[in-house]
């Protein structure tokens, strides 16, 4: 039985762990995303 609850535990705790960094992630590519569309809206007058 200490097995199982150990294997949940881990279970439990790797998602948690996935989902901070998948998170994070989904947030840097939000960042960038807007940071490269203001970039280009700041080049095309000039262009």
């Amino acid at each position: 039985m200490p097995v199982l609850i150990a294997w949940i535990v881990a279970l439990v705790v790797s998602g948690l762990v996935l989902g901070i960094v998948g998170f994070q992630v989904v947030g840097q590519l939000a960042r960038t995303g807007r940071a490269v569309s203001a970039f280009r809206r700041d080049i095309e007058p000039r262009v």
